[in-house]
């Protein structure tokens, strides 16, 4: 098996990840009413904006993937999880167990954007 290892050298971000808190509106759906850090909170990881190249080869699968993050592997990772890095959140698109070997993620990422009040 060959596994790429992760050098403490490349992760030089901290980010934050957390998942979102949902709880019943009383009509049948949801609504956000914050989020809730994972343990450990934060990591440090390596987040590179992905080459127009690199989109088309991985395909649109859901939103435009804008970010790669790689980092040490975390349990508690999954799609729900989202990435908060430099005021910017990012919600993780597809989860990547390199080598099945329980030490690296690669996370693909899509940018979350806030929609704020006006008018249409």
């Amino acid at each position: 098996m060959n596994v790429l290892a992760l050098s403490l050298g490349a992760l030089t971000s901290r980010v934050r990840l957390v998942v979102p808190v949902v709880e019943s509106d009383g009509r049948g759906g949801e609504t956000e009413t914050g989020v809730l850090g994972l343990t450990p909170e934060y990591a440090w990881a390596s987040v590179e904006p992905l080459a127009s190249r690199e989109v088309l080869q991985i395909g649109q699968q859901k939103g435009a993937i804008s970010h790669r993050c790689r980092m040490h592997y975390h349990p508690g990772v999954t799609l729900r999880t989202r990435v908060l890095w430099q005021g910017r959140t990012f919600e993780v698109v597809s989860v990547i167990n390199r080598g099945e070997a329980r030490r690296e993620l690669e996370l693909l990422l899509t940018e979350r954007t806030v929609v704020t009040g006006g008018t249409a």
